[in-house]
């Protein structure tokens, strides 16, 4: 029989990156990084040239991988 994982357990056993597109997403990109966070912290995020808020907001995860385009 074999023994049953817990969804964290699971999701440490395997290898995963969670890449997180992103334009003028002032509103709701704070709240979405931190949930993804809660499962990994293997996070790239793509700034496809916000013109908002979007990029002061990235600059407190800057722990994290960011690729940043100057224009959409």
């Amino acid at each position: 029989m074999k023994p049953i994982l817990s969804k964290q357990d699971l999701l440490d056993s395997i290898s995963f990156c969670v890449i997180v597109p992103t334009y003028n997403n002032q509103k709701t990109l704070k709240r979405v990084l931190d949930s993804i966070l809660d499962f990994t912290s293997n996070i790239i995020i793509v700034n496809d040239g916000s013109t908002d808020e979007t990029g002061d907001i990235l600059k407190q995860y800057s722990q994290l991988t960011q690729i940043h385009h100057p224009k959409n």
